[in-house]
């Protein structure tokens, strides 16, 4: 029976890029605070995003009024802005066997995060294509586009524009390449270690994923532009997207 968070599965990347992926995140999750809002993140791994999410989301005010001033919200926001991230949920999703990995963390959770900011995981696969049939505030996805094949970052690209609301933000965060090139020698070896363990998967264009959500959003009547693309540390990007 795990007791600890030193049982865990766990992802040693979550644990280093947790908090960066944060700060980037925060300016845009601070905004329309005035009702709860809730992130689907797809693709979730052991869940670890979500356990150290929801706690910061739950911290004082002291830490909501500091990232509303750094997002740039108004005084008279900075109360709600605390409440705002209170209410905030953080909705995992992944394939049926990491389930329990993220339930396991998920059962670690400190009692003072609500159920809500952190509901139980539900399985989506985007080999099955069998994403809800509800909307999101928010779309997030970590390190998945190139560990996937491309026809499932195509499916992905279908599920992120179904299952976003209009007028909300899609994060995507990993490595990409830029003009058809690695962007650094480290991401270039990343790569060929991907490859070397599975044909399929890679790290991918920027410019195709762009391309390919513009597609999956065009068929659906949408549009999903980028609003920014967020240089990270360890030669990884957070582009954010908006459907429109």
């Amino acid at each position: 029976m795990l007791r600890t968070l030193n049982d865990l599965p766990s992802a040693p990347a979550c644990e280093r890029n947790r908090e960066p992926i944060l700060q980037a995140l925060l300016p845009y999750l601070c905004s329309n605070i005035e009702a709860p809002r809730c992130v689907l993140e797809i693709g979730s791994g052991t869940g670890q995003h979500a356990w150290y999410f929801t706690q910061r989301f739950a911290e004082s005010s002291n830490f909501a009024k500091h990232q509303q001033g750094a997002a740039g919200a108004s005084a008279e926001h900075v109360d709600g802005g605390a409440q705002g991230l209170k209410n905030l949920g953080w909705q995992c999703s992944d394939v049926a066997d990491n389930l329990p990995i993220i339930d396991a963390w998920r059962a670690a959770i400190p009692k003072d995060v609500e159920s809500n900011n952190f509901p139980a995981p539900f399985e989506l696969d985007l080999a099955k294509k069998n994403w809800p049939n509800k909307q999101y505030d928010f779309v997030f996805t970590a390190n998945t586009l190139h560990i996937v094949s491309w026809p499932l970052v195509l499916a992905f690209c279908e599920c992120a524009v179904s299952t976003l609301a209009k007028n909300g933000k899609l994060f995507i965060y990993g490595p990409f390449n830029y003009n058809g090139s690695f962007t650094s020698s480290s991401n270039a070896a990343f790569d060929a270690n991907l490859r070397a363990r599975d044909a399929l998967s890679g790290i991918r264009d920027f410019a195709a994923v762009c391309e390919a959500l513009q597609v999956a959003a065009a068929n659906a009547g949408f549009a999903m532009p980028l609003v920014k693309d967020i240089e990270m540390p360890a030669n990884n990007r957070l582009l954010v997207f908006e459907k429109k």
